[in-house]
């Protein structure tokens, strides 16, 4: 007689497996997420590649080699446009078939969540206007998007995507042509949208970007603040000197004594063997006439200077005139075409806010009479207009729009102007014939706001809302090689920065 065979029970890891097949077999299943939600999620990842792609500079197209764009969230994009786009076709591949091959119930679930993320990130470059920096149209339309209605026309593509997808029986579409209709239109559509979004990022990378742009550089200065700079033509190069580093305690700051010159696209450290004492807002100009970089004044750590400095591009030199304003910081330099020399004006020392002038001739200071009504005027903003021949200025004691010609000050009262401000830098584009102001202190608030003067009147830029954070004390220039305004450093309430902007005027 044959003994019955006895089965032994299921050891725990006979259990896991079977557990591991029932779970493959269920989530690898049908039924299967309908084929119209998986092309409404290829749709929604292009639509948010072509927003980020819409949104870069004409640098970014310009050299895929180096290529710097912009983020997501403003920050700075290291990623080349086809690297950036190679990488999209695999996440894409990757989720088309996990939405393809899954259960409905898990993949229904990868899908809201990606929807979600795509339309959180495509709403952020919209409300912070990243894509409207290639087109004013755009930047009229973001400006006045608002979140919550995005969000609102969202859900309902969403719901009636949802409705002729997962219909219930009773609401069936029993007419074929209707039926018909919808499928031939849900396949029409993202078709055409997918074109617009291609033809957009053609646009884009032909036509350059507007607004700030962010400038990757390597090898820069640490963070600055109060640094001063001045702009050789001979050389196309900026030069700047001093500035803070940062706060040592006791009320006493590191002043910097490095020289740095920027070429249009790098930023390069100029060693010499001797170098004038580390300050911060100093006054430089160039000497258009003798070819150097004149400096003068400035304070460290509370004591006010009164040494001439020039720069060859080299070395510097200390010059010891007879006779040189007093010891004062806070004054701004100009080099005058029709005087042919450097102009100093302002300042403040020895307790007192000046409003006093002189001119430098490479070997002494002069004095300059100016006629009754000239403002005091410390930690102000002035440039030069060459092809109008005046200084202008927009002062922070008095407050207020000025033109200087000759030996007199004249106030002018546009109908708007910026708010009265200190520690603001003020340069002059010769190409738009426009005065450019960013940012500067005012009571108690750092601000980062743009505007350009014609001659006549103010215009604040307001269409971009990528820009540089709010500071003070950073230094701005013409650039004549990229023939643009640039940007650099200074502080804001709770930082010292060391990143470089470029600002590309909307009519570009």
């Amino acid at each position: 007689m044959q003994e019955p065979q006895t089965t032994n029970p299921p050891t725990p890891i006979d259990r896991f497996r079977q557990w591991i097949k029932t779970l493959v077999g269920n989530t690898f299943s049908a039924p299967y997420l309908p084929i119209l939600l998986t092309v409404f999620y290829i749709t929604t990842v292009i639509t948010h590649l072509a927003v980020v792609l819409m949104s870069q500079p004409l640098s970014y197209w310009n050299n895929p080699q180096n290529a710097v764009g912009l983020g997501m969230f403003g920050e700075k994009l290291s990623m080349g446009a086809v690297p950036l786009i190679v990488l999209t076709i695999i996440y894409l591949v990757i989720g088309t078939l996990l939405l393809s091959f899954m259960n409905y119930r898990w993949s229904f679930i990868g899908w809201l969540t990606a929807e979600f993320l795509h339309f959180f990130l495509i709403q952020e470059m919209i409300s912070n206007c990243y894509i409207s920096r290639w087109s004013v149209l755009f930047g009229g339309v973001c400006q006045s998007m608002d979140d919550g209605l995005f969000w609102v026309i969202g859900a309902i593509v969403v719901g009636i995507l949802l409705v002729f997808t997962f219909q219930p029986a009773e609401f069936s579409l029993e007419n074929k042509k209707i039926q018909k209709g919808i499928s031939y239109t849900s396949g029409f559509i993202p078709v055409v949208w997918i074109v617009v979004l291609v033809i957009g990022v053609i646009l884009s990378a032909q036509k350059p970007a507007y607004g700030w742009v962010p400038v990757e550089v390597k090898n820069g200065p640490g963070p600055l603040r109060e640094a001063e700079s001045a702009y050789d033509i001979k050389r196309n190069r900026l030069v700047m000197f001093g500035g803070q580093e940062s706060y040592i305690g006791n009320e006493q700051w590191n002043y910097k004594t490095d020289t740095w010159e920027w070429d249009g696209n790098q930023w390069i450290n100029m060693p010499s063997q001797k170098v004038p004492q580390g300050r911060a807002d100093h006054g430089m100009a160039y000497d258009e006439k003798r070819g150097v970089t004149v400096l003068f004044g400035g304070v460290n750590n509370g004591q006010r200077l009164s040494d001439t400095w020039e720069w060859d591009g080299k070395s510097w030199k200390e010059i010891n005139p007879p006779n040189y304003p007093s010891m004062r910081s806070g004054h701004e330099m100009i080099y005058d075409q029709v005087r042919e020399k450097i102009i100093m004006y302002g300042g403040y020392g020895n307790d007192i806010f000046y409003n006093d002038a002189w001119e430098w001739d490479g070997k002494n200071w002069t004095w300059i009479p100016l006629e009754s009504g000239a403002p005091t005027a410390s930690v102000f903003a002035l440039a030069y207009d060459p092809n109008q021949n005046y200084a202008f200025g927009f002062l922070s004691g008095t407050g207020g729009t000025w033109h200087w010609e000759e030996n007199t000050w004249t106030r002018f009262y546009p109908e708007i102007e910026p708010s009265n401000r200190g520690w603001s830098t003020l340069v002059y584009d010769p190409i738009r014939e426009l005065f450019f102001i960013f940012g500067g202190y005012s009571q108690d608030i750092w601000l980062n706001d743009t505007w350009t003067y014609n001659g006549s009147e103010w215009k604040e830029f307001t269409s971009s809302g990528v820009k540089p954070s709010a500071r003070a004390d950073m230094v701005v220039w013409y650039d004549p090689i990229r023939e643009h305004v640039m940007l650099f450093g200074g502080y804001g309430a709770d930082a010292i920065y060391n990143d470089t902007w470029e600002f590309i005027p909307p009519e570009e």
